[in-house]
């Protein structure tokens, strides 16, 4: 049978269940964890019988009698973290029930007095009361009396139950972290992991302000000229959406993020790599123009020379070497 909706627990003044919790659940998890344990402990007796082997002797049966003896430490620590859990969640679950049954109880009692000082009543008023209308009038204050007191010890039962839920699971929350504080060890990348899910927050805001800072880079670009600028600016995007994008990375591979982010990024350098090159092909038509501009004030300084020439020559001839023209 269910527990009442969150709406039924209004006489007690909550919206919700005060004292949440699935039993049957939490006894399945237990036995699910009391079945692994027993199966660990077959395959530790099973490796025992390995590492205790005389039969076989040479260089590889003694490897193998000393793996199988390693294992059987981890594997017997693992089993014995499973059955404390088993055996931690199985003394919760009648604590637990005691609890809710101590709440339904306290329900059931208050659901009375609440109905009755919360109906509206039409009592008679006035300084000429007759001596029934004043007994009636008295009748009414003392039952509202009485519901209020039913009503409070409602809640304080209520109180209780909350509290002994409360203490237990707290007790038994500790003998579950307590077994779980044992010699075996997560791997440096389950411990990475773990560290990056507690940081996923600030990973994701750092990536995505870098993303817009090189975004807002990247339209700078756009208004304004100069190689050496455009070349600042393009090497200070690259490095913010490089950086975005290790972390866009490090959030996806450890299940903390989306591939598509990474994607996006990888799309930004990309793109940031073409508009490089296409800066760079303007800086080489900007040389070549310029080259091509010398080449042709060259060229047309010797037309102008060419054309000149006969002029000079014919000027030699008239001229003396003063410059004085010459007596014919």
């Amino acid at each position: 049978m269910g527990r009442p909706a969150g709406y039924q627990w209004e006489p007690l003044g909550w919206e919700q269940d005060p004292v949440s919790g699935d039993p049957a659940a939490i006894a399945q998890e237990a036995q699910h964890l009391a079945s692994m344990a027993q199966m660990i402990r077959g395959q530790v007796e099973a490796l025992r019988e390995i590492a205790n082997d005389e039969i076989n002797v040479g260089h590889t049966p003694d490897k193998i009698r000393s793996a199988a003896s390693d294992l059987v430490d981890s594997l017997q620590a693992v089993e014995e973290r499973y059955q404390t859990v088993s055996t931690a969640l199985d003394r919760w679950i009648p604590e637990l029930e005691q609890a809710q049954a101590m709440s339904l109880r306290a329900l059931d009692e208050a659901e009375a007095p609440y109905a009755q000082l919360t109906k509206s009543a039409a009592l008679p008023s006035g300084n000429d009361l007759t001596a029934q209308e004043k007994l009636e009038v008295s009748d009414y204050h003392a039952a509202m009396s009485r519901a209020q007191e039913q009503l409070d010890a409602a809640k304080a039962l209520l109180s209780q139950a909350i509290d002994l839920r409360d203490t237990q699971a707290g007790y038994y929350a500790g003998v579950i972290n307590s077994a779980c504080d044992d010699s075996l060890k997560d791997s440096w990348w389950q411990q990475f992991e773990n560290w990056v899910a507690e940081n996923a927050w600030l990973i994701n805001d750092i990536c995505t302000v870098l993303e817009l800072i090189a975004a807002v880079l990247a339209v700078v670009a756009l208004c304004l000229s100069g190689v050496g600028l455009l070349a600042l600016l393009f090497w200070a995007g690259i490095a913010l959406t490089s950086a975005a994008l290790m972390g866009r990375i490090l959030l996806a591979a450890t299940g903390n993020g989306s591939w598509f982010n990474v994607g996006m990024d990888v799309f930004a350098l990309l793109t940031m790599g073409m508009g490089e090159w296409a800066a760079g092909g303007l800086k080489a038509v900007s040389e070549a123009s310029g080259k091509l501009g010398d080449i042709a004030v060259a060229a047309a300084r010797s037309e102008v020379m060419e054309k000149l020439a006969p002029v000079a020559e014919k000027g030699a001839d008239v001229l003396g070497p003063d410059g004085m023209a010459k007596v014919m």
